[in-house]
This record gives structure tokens, C-alpha cells and sequence, in this order.
């Protein structure tokens, strides 16, 4: 199980639903695709405040969750030309 709380600016709340409510709308076939590739089984996600403002709070499960965020750094840092 892997876990990502990620702070979302103030007033971009809004963008945070759209992109999720997308997920499940006109990119769900991309999204289960995702979820295939790296073996998820089960995403939550949910807005919590807190004094410093909005999080996201994301929960992955499935074989892969715990390797989830290492390889998505990784494709990262090789589209970011990083070593």
C-alpha cells in the first residue's frame, strides 16, 4: 500500500475534482491502463484540510503500490534528462 499527500494551491481545488472526476470520465480506459502497467489494483483519493492549507491524500493498492512512486520518479528524472 502506498501513500502521497500532495498540497494543493489555494484555489486550485476545483482543477484537483475536474482532473479526478476525468479519471473515471474520458480517461478511464488511460487510467486502467495505468493501473495495469504498474499492477494497482485500488486508488482512494480525497481532499483533507489542514492548517497550512489543502492536501490530497492518495492511497494506491495492489502489487505494485509499493514500487509505484520509485518508478514514477524514475521516468521522471529520464523525461527530465537527470541521472
Amino acid at each position: 500500500m502506498g501513500l502521497i499527500l500532495a498540497p494543493i494551491v489555494e484555489g486550485k481545488q476545483e482543477g484537483w475534482k475536474n482532473w479526478t472526476k476525468e479519471l473515471t470520465g474520458p480517461k478511464k480506459v488511460e487510467f486502467a491502463d495505468f493501473n495495469k502497467r504498474y499492477e494497482i489494483s485500488n486508488h482512494s483519493a480525497w481532499l483533507a484540510e489542514t492548517p497550512g492549507g489543502t492536501v490530497a491524500v492518495v492511497l494506491h493498492e495492489g502489487p505494485g503500490a509499493d514500487l509505484l512512486i520509485n518508478l514514477l520518479l524514475r521516468q521522471l528524472k529520464n523525461l527530465m534528462g537527470w541521472t
